[in-house]
């Protein structure tokens, strides 16, 4: 009975090394000694195409730490039916996350490269969600969010 134990636990430490060194093997894998070099985005020239920001800002109470978990709740809700439904006509958009005690605070804003027609269509879609609406009447986002129409320099 204790060999049988003993059998046991030895099978089970060798399997214990063997999945060890497979991990090992895995994430050395990884790694990687090519140097990566960065080459300047070329966009084709696209007359009528801008970029534009649609952002949030939401309230940050002094003395607590800003609550980031919205800005997913925004993109998510708010923002990805848009680049569902319009990503074909804007060939270039990103996030950016802000929060500093300064006249701006805290901010998610949605920034794409679109034409004018794009651009308002994406801007009534945004200001019509109800995500925005609920945030804005439980007092998450200011009043003034979220703000379309900014052009993005």
């Amino acid at each position: 009975m204790a060999k049988a134990a003993n059998d046991h636990m030895l099978t089970s430490r060798l399997l214990l090394l063997v999945l060890l060194a497979l991990g090992m093997a895995a994430i050395s894998g990884c790694a990687s000694t090519s140097k990566i070099t960065e080459s300047p985005l070329e966009l084709e020239s696209a007359p009528g195409l801008s970029w534009w920001r649609v952002k949030f800002r939401m309230e940050w109470p002094e003395g607590e730490d800003p609550d980031f978990s919205y800005h997913t709740l925004l993109a998510d809700q708010a923002v990805r039916p848009v680049i569902e439904q319009y990503g074909s006509a804007m060939p270039l958009w990103r996030f950016h996350r802000r929060a500093r005690r300064d006249g701006a605070g805290h901010q998610f804003s949605f920034i794409y490269y679109a034409d004018d027609k794009t651009h308002e269509s994406v801007k009534q879609s945004v200001t019509s969600d109800p995500i925005g609406q609920t945030l804005s009447d439980r007092g998450i986002l200011l009043s003034d969010s979220p703000h379309p129409g900014t052009r993005a320099g």
